[in-house]
């Protein structure tokens, strides 16, 4: 799926694009902890989301493609930022409610490279955060959305790199004479596999501008992230389940990031 950006947002897409493919998706190794500063040098976790939220939410989209958990090291940066909590929450002027402590996005001394790597915490859900906030006004509520429809990026880009993944493999695999993409079934899989990651990505993004669809733009991808690395994962076989195949990590970190903002 190709959209179409204004110049200014397609050479940021474009660079972090880039930076992406060739610095972060090179490898799917989780023996070393991930190492936040090389986003620092691009600039990356000195953005304000509300200066301008679409280049933020897209930022967050193209680095899910290839690391969920570099587009998460940025999108608690963004609100850190925004909020100046030290973990990923919500702040009004007299009130912090944080979603995640802040060694959420640190590593132990054996700390794995995923999302399955993080500091075990405690997670609030969105809707009785929300509760909590109460009467602070449309800043809280657009907040709450802005969050929505970022995370359901982050999911949509996982979908997207699992879709990839899945998708090379079957044409990479060869059984009975054949690459098992050629077969009927694989195909219908990966046909399902591309519509829901579409379908959740074009909700995303469409919930930045119509922030009533921004919490089922979330609930969409999640699903959508689940099914299409659940299905990649099925494709490899046995092979799936190593730490050998990127996909293995991939199905940990969306089934590690799906409580983020409760249910």
């Amino acid at each position: 799926m190709r959209f179409t950006w204004p110049e200014e947002l397609d050479m940021v897409r474009s660079a972090v694009s880039r930076f992406a493919k060739d610095s972060l998706s090179v490898s799917h190794d989780d023996t070393k902890p991930f190492d936040a500063e090389v986003l620092r040098e691009l600039g990356l976790l000195d953005m304000v989301w509300e200066d301008d939220p679409k280049m933020a939410a897209l930022v967050l989209f193209e680095l899910a493609k290839a690391d969920a958990v570099a587009s998460l090291a940025v999108l608690r940066a963004l609100n850190q930022a925004a909020t100046g909590s030290d973990g990923l929450g919500f702040v009004s002027k007299d009130r912090v409610v944080s979603f995640f402590a802040p060694a959420t996005l640190a590593y132990s001394a054996e700390g794995a490279h995923g999302a399955s790597g993080f500091e075990p915490v405690s997670l609030y859900g969105l809707k009785s955060a929300a509760a909590y906030m109460g009467n602070q006004g449309a800043k809280s509520d657009t907040t709450v959305s802005w969050m929505h429809s970022a995370l359901a990026l982050i999911f949509a880009g996982l979908a997207t790199d699992a879709l990839k993944v899945g998708y090379g493999y079957a044409n990479e695999r060869v059984q009975f004479g054949k690459r098992i993409a050629d077969f009927q079934g694989t195909q219908f899989k990966l046909a399902e596999m591309s519509s829901r990651t579409d379908a959740a990505t074009l909700l995303a993004f469409r919930s930045l501008d119509a922030p009533e669809f921004a919490e089922a733009s979330r609930a969409l991808a999640l699903d959508a992230a689940i099914y299409v690395t659940d299905e990649a994962l099925q494709m490899h076989g046995g092979y799936g389940y190593t730490r050998e195949y990127r996909i293995e990590r991939l199905y940990r970190d969306v089934r590690a990031l799906a409580p983020l903002l409760g249910t």
